[in-house]
């Protein structure tokens, strides 16, 4: 099965290609009508003139839309996560949320106010959309690494950040060298005094624009779980207050133990429990079920116990030769 098919993943796999098609198409399109000069224009340049113009506002109006979307289902996702597993503040993802509504909004604004037409707006709606889209970028990627290793890989999280560290150097740049031209028009000469500040501006608007793009992508891997089929693998060390038959097989007073682990697991939002004491082996289980398994490393006084909370296929050690 495709991954892009599993889960959510359709919505943020649909937002890269579509984006990726749009600035691509708007480009080509531009080009060959010769309205713009192939090397390094605007991206905004690419969607000024007809045609190209209502290829570009198309585009990008459902661009923003899936911006949105990708957004939403990512607070959902994170929202559902630090229900299951705590590890950030809600505040922190619902700024994120917002910031990147803003920025998908700015989209909206740039796709329908042409650059020549109404420059003020246009300029103002790109802001929006660089400003808090690299926001949102980099907040994200703090989550990413304060949700690591419960929900995300060690190298997914540093993917995330070196997109969000070039995107935040690029944007800079782009803002000042763009603020530095004193006239809006989509031919340039190398001749012009303005040149340097136009190219330096618009390499970085398109390294933005693709590191958003690039963002997006590994997102993919996380949508592919619904955020309602989410479950807390954790390992916990619980210090027991009584002693332990010498047998590992049994324990004392173990149905009191099994109703303290209950309740544990209830308050992480597992659902069925099963108990099994040292020496158990299994090698598959339901799929839903939640297995608690207490591995003794204290043999000596039989007081410790490691439990370790997973879903299906675990295996414990088994000690008995």
């Amino acid at each position: 099965m495709l991954c892009f098919l599993r889960g959510m993943a359709f919505v943020p796999f649909l937002l890269v290609t579509w984006s990726s098609a749009a600035f691509i198409i708007s480009y080509v399109v531009a080009v060959l009508s010769g309205h713009v000069n192939p090397f390094l224009p605007y991206i905004s340049d690419t969607g000024t003139t007809p045609p190209e113009s209502g290829i570009f506002g198309f585009m990008i109006n459902f661009s923003a839309f899936l911006g949105a979307a990708t957004m939403y289902t990512r607070y959902k996702i994170v929202e559902k996560q630090n229900q299951t597993c705590y590890f950030s503040t809600p505040v922190f993802n619902l700024v994120s949320l917002v910031l990147g509504l803003v920025g998908c909004f700015g989209m909206g604004i740039v796709a329908n106010f042409q650059e020549l037409a109404v420059p003020v707006v246009h300029d103002g709606g790109a802001l929006l959309a660089f400003v808090c889209g690299v926001v949102y970028t980099l907040l994200q990627s703090i989550i990413s690494y304060k949700s690591c290793p419960q929900w995300n890989s060690l190298s997914t999280c540093h993917i995330r950040m070196a997109i969000s560290a070039v995107s935040c150097a690029a944007v800079v740049p782009m803002i000042v060298c763009a603020s530095l031209i004193s006239i809006t028009k989509l031919e340039w000469n190398p001749r012009e005094k303005d040149y340097v500040y136009h190219v330096v501006s618009a390499i970085c608007e398109w390294t933005v624009a693709f590191g958003f793009i690039f963002y997006f992508l590994t997102f993919i891997q996380d949508f592919q779980v619904s955020v309602y089929q989410f479950k807390c693998f954790k390992l916990l060390t619980i210090r027991i207050c009584t002693n332990l038959q010498k047998t590992f097989c049994i324990f004392k007073k173990s149905t009191f133990f099994l109703m303290c682990l209950t309740k544990i697991c209830k308050d992480c939002a597992t659902s069925c429990i099963s108990f099994f004491p040292m020496g158990s082996i299994f090698n598959s289980s339901p799929t839903n079920e939640i297995f608690i398994c207490p591995l003794l490393f204290d043999v000596n006084s039989h007081k410790s116990c490691l439990f370790s909370f997973r879903r299906s296929h675990l295996l414990v050690p088994n000690n008995r030769k």
